[in-house]
């Protein structure tokens, strides 16, 4: 076929789809065949970015498991799942050489039965994308690949995946997504992905990029954002909240219901005020607290970054400097924003996990505060500090119990379509599938060494 004949069919087939995916109505989505994966294993190198969450939750059923997703540096989407009992794990391709952008790294749902859904796109995508295992547990059971059949309308692209679930809503499925350039969009499920609602725009900035975090818990999503790039535009952080088909500020004012979408941030609630902090607030977490009122973990950008820690009381909002983080870690001055990274355990938002510069490497600590965020105690964490140490995520999901209570990435890391980095964090025994190599460590104990992304992935049934 020629040239521009191929050229038009493809411009005929994203019409049709878009057109399809505006309809009103339930939309079912739809099922393709994945790439095969490569024949050699998925790579020693994986990554992620920091908007596209859970990147990593913890299961009861079967037994306990946790799984994460990582995007290798081949840009193949992995799907893994570690054994605290056996310390090993288990990996698997769900997307075979999609993109090498950490941008394209997959969120995972943890489903009421113990399955799992892996979400993904590409950076500023054509498609959603996912999976979702057929026996819990089992990380070769994954079944075929699915596409969302839904955008807003007038929209072409998908970037980072947010699903969450509101058991108090039947377990509806709510899936938050970057929707063209100044757009978050969502649409809903009632039957776990089978069926969805047409997308609605949740937050629009015209000319802006948000970027969004969200927290859930039985009846309540709580949503923190930027309205826009720190590097393009100064901004503060806002937040709202979800509650039965309307918004709300953190004092339960209301903002507006469904109808009312999309908001603007001048609409919902200032939190965090760039010329009260003298420069841009990029946001890093948000959690619930038990009885609902929200935490914020950001930072604050410069050539210096700051991480800061924000909690409301139930009356007014309190913002607490936790520690110099040190410069960005990419190299050549780009993407001057991108720090080091923060999250809250949201099981108990008064820990925070953060990455901060230490001599000549970024280093994973736990922060601690006993007194709602006024002062903190800190512990580093067993790690190779012979690398950087970036972007620490606590899984979702986390009992009391639970031996491991973050990952991160270790490596190099210099862009966001450059990286050397692995999957850290839980303690690791060799698989049958290979050794994982020593490792230099911070404290004394046994070794933190779960090289999630070099692990062989043999492929998934179709």
């Amino acid at each position: 076929m020629r040239k521009e004949g191929a050229a038009r069919v493809a411009a005929a087939a994203v019409a049709l789809l878009t057109a399809l995916c505006v309809a009103a109505g339930p939309a079912v989505a739809g099922e393709t065949t994945p790439p095969a994966p490569a024949v050699t294993p998925i790579g020693v190198g994986g990554a992620w970015s920091y908007f596209s969450d859970p990147r990593a939750v913890e299961v009861t059923l079967p037994r306990k498991l946790m799984w994460s997703g990582w995007v290798t540096r081949n840009g193949s989407i992995a799907a893994g799942v570690y054994d605290p009992v056996t310390q090993q794990v288990q990996t698997a391709v769900l997307h075979d050489r999609l993109q090498n952008d950490d941008h394209a790294n997959p969120s995972v749902l943890a489903l009421p039965d113990g399955r799992v859904t892996y979400f993904w796109s590409a950076h500023n995508g054509l498609f959603m994308y996912y999976r979702t295992t057929t026996v819990a547990g089992d990380v070769h059971s994954f079944g075929p690949l699915r596409v969302l059949p839904v955008r807003p309308s007038g929209d072409r692209l998908y970037t980072y995946s947010n699903p969450v679930l509101l058991p108090a809503e039947g377990n509806r499925l709510y899936l938050f997504w970057r929707s063209y350039y100044s757009h978050q969009a969502f649409a809903t499920s009632d039957d776990l992905g089978v069926h969805w609602s047409p997308a609605r725009i949740l937050i629009e900035e015209p000319g802006q990029r948000p970027y969004v975090k969200y927290a859930a818990n039985n009846d309540t999503i709580g949503i923190a954002f930027t309205r826009s790039h720190p590097d393009e535009s100064r901004t503060g952080i806002y937040y709202m909240s979800y509650w039965h088909d309307a918004f709300f500020r953190a004092d339960g004012t209301a903002i507006g219901g469904m109808e009312d979408l999309p908001f603007a941030p001048a609409q919902t609630e200032l939190v965090v005020d760039p010329d009260k902090i003298g420069g841009s607030a990029w946001v890093m977490d948000t959690a619930l607290e038990a009885n609902g009122n929200p935490v914020i973990v950001y930072v604050a950008t410069g050539d210096v970054h700051r991480y800061h820690y924000v909690r409301y009381d139930g009356t007014a909002w309190h913002d607490t400097l936790m520690t110099d983080a040190g410069p960005a870690i990419t190299t050549g001055g780009r993407e001057p924003s991108y720090s080091g990274g923060i999250s809250l355990d949201h099981s108990d938002p008064t820990t925070a996990y953060l990455s901060r510069r230490v001599g000549e490497r970024n280093v994973v600590e736990k922060w601690v505060t006993a007194d709602g965020g006024t002062t903190f105690t800190s512990t580093a964490l067993d790690q190779d500090v012979t690398v950087d140490n970036l972007r620490p995520v606590v899984p979702l999901g986390l009992t009391a119990d639970s031996p491991v209570r973050a990952l991160w990435m270790s490596g190099s890391y210099r862009y966001f379509t450059d990286y050397l980095t692995y999957v850290s964090g839980p303690p690791s025994v060799p698989s049958a599938r290979g050794r994982s190599p020593p490792r230099a460590s911070t404290t004394p104990g046994p070794r933190s060494s779960w090289k999630l992304a070099s692990a062989a992935s043999p492929a998934i049934p179709r």
